[in-house]
């Protein structure tokens, strides 16, 4: 029989991580897309649409199941370096702009815990 050798003198500790999946059904999720307060735009993630506001300094596409900042003239930039999930919306902090992921309380729910 072969002796096991690990690099570090024993077998790699086991540690209880949980892990959350979140579970939403892209047909009943939902995009807003608000401007300091103010709902530019509401409706349902699956519909392609084009949302530009009404300064002209960011442009939202929705395409594909998915929210990103097409176009922001804001000074760094940081928002369009990403994608709107359920529970972390998209902001761009200085013109104000958010883009939310929404749906019914029964598909956000989560369909997995591990520990």
């Amino acid at each position: 029989m072969k002796a096991k050798i690990f690099p570090c003198g024993g077998p790699p500790p086991r540690l209880p991580l949980p892990l959350l999946l979140p579970n939403t059904d892209a047909s009943q999720a939902r995009v807003t897309v608000a401007q300091r307060g103010v709902v530019l735009y509401e409706g349902p993630l699956s519909t392609d649409a084009t949302v530009a506001t009404p300064d002209g300094g960011n442009v939202v596409e929705i395409r594909d199941g998915r929210a990103y900042m097409k176009s922001a003239d804001c000074p760094d930039g940081l928002c369009l370096h990403g994608t709107a999930q359920p529970g972390m919306p998209l902001v761009c902090l200085p013109n104000g702009v958010t883009v939310t992921i929404t749906g019914d309380e029964e598909a956000e729910s989560y369909d997995g815990i591990t520990y």
